[in-house]
């Protein structure tokens, strides 16, 4: 709807997919991929997501391990690099 940002999905395997997102992306999470959104513009960043309650997204995987990948800023650009993390237990 507004702002600029990333959706960064996850399967439990530890595959990443990352996808800009923007006023007017239409993306889609399959089913068991953990995912999250970034902010990576100045302004808020605002968006619509519709999806049934028994969609089966994984969120047990990535509150114990994160995610493979991370959005970092760089020179002032957002840019996706491996979690030196991912994989340790938190608690």
């Amino acid at each position: 709807l507004m702002g600029e940002g990333y959706l960064v999905l996850q399967t439990p395997d530890g595959d990443i997919n990352v996808q800009p997102m923007q006023a007017g992306t239409t993306a889609f999470v399959p089913p068991y991929w953990g995912h999250r959104t970034v902010n990576v513009g100045r302004e808020h960043f605002v968006f619509l997501s519709v999806f049934p309650a028994d969609a089966g997204y994984d969120y047990k995987t990535i509150a114990q391990q994160g995610f493979a990948s991370i959005v970092v800023e760089r020179d002032g650009k957002p840019e996706v690099i491996q979690n030196l993390r991912y994989g340790q237990q938190f608690t």
